[in-house]
């Protein structure tokens, strides 16, 4: 899924992402694949931060991911690392293709 739909909340929110983001952002330039995972729960990586990211890097994938664990959704005991795991596998399997 690419990018996503934003908030009403937040001061700029209204205004495009075109008008709220310098062209020349650093993330503009990344143009290799791209995986953001993010977690719903992410209280340190925001999910709209992750979709902005996504909107901003030409060929990004975002996957959103359900569940409690938050920021250590990667982590070895997180009941969420096979969800983990198969973002990354179908990611992979389809920048292989």
């Amino acid at each position: 899924m690419r990018g996503g739909e934003r908030g009403s909340e937040g001061f700029f929110s209204y205004l495009r992402l075109e008008e709220r983001i310098a062209k020349d952002h650093p993330l503009r330039a990344i143009r290799a694949p791209t995986l953001l995972l993010v977690p719903e729960l992410d209280l340190y990586n925001p999910v709209d931060e992750a979709v902005e990211a996504a909107e901003l890097i030409a060929n990004a994938t975002l996957v959103r991911l359900g569940g409690s664990a938050g920021h250590a959704v990667a982590a070895d005991s997180s009941p969420q690392l096979a969800d983990v795991r198969g973002a990354i596998n179908e990611f992979l399997i389809k920048v292989a293709a």
